[in-house]
């Protein structure tokens, strides 16, 4: 049902993979699944009968459209209908901002048609559909070949949020240093580019780097405790409630079976 591909390295400073939930030959919908905020946008391209997608915000329905996925802020129940395929081109944090103007933060926690913010786009998309994961790669490097922007901008997006995806955790003020620019410049971009603010996103890489540890264990007999230490957590009644804010439940009663989770990264 769950699968990935990783994309060519012309695509990769900006795509960080494709996933797909299949459910194309299935006679019954998949439910009781979650997704979780990983920092990244998304386009989604659905082929069948559609999703439904819910939060605390709202219940969504996704027909056979393509779709602009921002910036999730908390856990999202999934249900993928009978004879449906959700194709996802994973967007890093920074991506957008090469390729459009558009405002980040007017999509938290939204999924618009892609129809409504940029008609071209949905046309050319659109036009290549059905296709392959290699076809579609070929397409979105297509797309944004013609439309790529390099600025003071960009490149500032792009160095903060490497930085923040590699460390997980370093203080506001440090990292502006290291850029050269101001904690109140710094947060302004994000929230116009990003959607969330630099802060948002640390925690939501340390949740996810944390999630990992308990999906993919590489130790046993880790207590939560030390678990949320080693994520750079305060301690664990911090953890319990970033966990809780987001995941919608505890670290306790967490069910790995009921997330669709990134697959293993190979060492």
């Amino acid at each position: 049902m769950y699968s990935e591909f990783k994309v060519n390295r012309w695509l990769a400073p900006f795509v960080k993979k494709f996933w797909t939930l299949d459910n194309l030959q299935g006679t019954q919908e998949i439910t009781n699944k979650s997704v979780l905020p990983n920092g990244c946008f998304n386009i989604a391209l659905i082929q069948g009968n559609g999703l439904v997608v819910r939060n605390n915000i709202r219940t969504t329905t996704l027909s056979e459209e393509v779709y602009f996925c921002g910036q999730a802020t908390e856990a999202v129940d999934v249900v993928i209908k009978a004879h449906t395929q959700a194709t996802m081109v994973q967007l890093y944090p920074w991506t957008p901002v090469f390729f459009s103007s558009l405002n980040m933060n007017l999509f938290n926690d939204a999924i618009v048609p892609i129809k409504d913010i940029d008609p071209i786009l949905h046309e050319q998309i659109t036009q290549q559909l059905p296709c392959n994961n290699e076809r579609l790669e070929r397409l979105i490097l297509k797309l944004f070949r013609n439309t790529l922007k390099k600025n003071a901008t960009t490149q500032l997006l792009y160095k903060s949020c490497q930085r923040i995806l590699q460390d997980g955790d370093l203080a506001i003020q440090d990292l502006c240093d290291e850029l050269e620019c101001s904690t109140r410049y710094l947060q302004k971009v994000f929230k116009t580019h990003v959607g969330i603010s630099p802060k948002q996103l640390m925690i939501i890489v340390k949740l996810r780097n944390a999630v990992d540890d308990i999906a993919y264990p590489q130790e046993t007999d880790v207590s939560f405790t030390e678990l949320a230490l080693n994520n750079n957590f305060y301690d664990q009644a911090h953890f319990n409630r970033i966990f809780r804010n987001i995941v919608k439940t505890s670290p306790k009663k967490f069910e790995v079976i009921q997330y669709l989770l990134s697959l293993k990264e190979e060492a």
